[in-house]
């Protein structure tokens, strides 16, 4: 039965679709086979898996309005690792999608392929809209990338209340996974100065701190521009994502 993470923060600037890349990328060079889904206008997770929305055959848009099947939206990015395309008419969703149940298309979209994959990964916008509403009734459990800055916090404090609000009317056992401290360079004041801070917000929010934490690297700049996965040379960044992974299955293993 495949599980469903969600990647989401409304502060863009978090490393949001670059975590999303990792943790699936990562998973599948584990062995998992990974649906990736980008959920935001942007498309900013299908361009760096290379592929052009603008000229696909159907986009999850599509699928939304009944034009498409969810197979139709999907293309093979490599071996263990397809792609759910979102699509930059997705900026029009809040005003479009108005129906009886809109905050349930996801979930019943990804109903239809359970048995085809381990998990789907779901990249989001920085905002809280129909978009975020839908991955997150559709989700096991989100994973909230925070850079340490007062701006962060805020905007993590006002996903939490979203989060609530999605779990009262459509998802009761939705999870947050845990907060992940991404960009973040321990050797500045700034950043260990609001470490603790950041610690005790996740804990307010019942969730964990992961233990890894996400460097700078200009190396994850390079990998989005040439569109490789951040595995593919050997880095600072990418020693901290595997070790991220490693960590998220190993709390996966020991909620079993």
């Amino acid at each position: 039965m495949m599980k469903t993470i969600v990647l989401a923060n409304q502060k863009g600037g978090c490393a949001k679709t670059s975590t999303t890349h990792a943790l699936g990328i990562g998973l599948a060079n584990r062995g998992y086979k990974v649906l990736l889904a980008d959920l935001d206008a942007q498309c900013n997770l299908c361009d760096y898996c290379g592929v052009d929305t603008e000229n696909a055959s159907a986009t999850l848009y599509n699928v939304f309005h009944g034009q498409a099947t969810i197979q139709d939206a999907i293309v093979n990015i490599r071996l263990g690792v397809d792609l759910l395309l979102g699509d930059l008419l997705f900026t029009k969703a809040d005003s479009e999608f108005v129906q009886i149940g809109r905050e349930t298309m996801l979930k019943k979209t990804l109903g239809t392929i359970q048995d085809r994959y381990d998990y789907c990964i779901i990249d989001t916008a920085p905002s809280l809209g129909i978009l975020l509403a839908n991955a997150l009734a559709a989700a096991d459990g989100v994973i909230i990338p925070l850079t340490a800055s007062r701006f962060s916090l805020k905007g993590m404090n006002q996903l939490s209340r979203f989060i609530d609000e999605i779990r009262e009317d459509r998802n009761p056992t939705l999870k947050i996974n845990g907060v992940l401290l991404t960009r973040f360079n321990k050797r500045t004041v700034l950043n260990r100065l609001l470490l603790d801070e950041v610690q005790q917000s996740a804990e307010q929010l019942g969730t964990k701190l992961y233990k890894t934490t996400i460097r700078q690297s200009i190396v994850m700049d390079e990998s989005q521009v040439m569109q490789e996965d951040i595995y593919s040379q050997n880095s600072s960044i990418a020693e901290d994502y595997n070790n991220f992974v490693d960590e998220f299955l190993e709390d996966e293993h020991g909620d079993k």
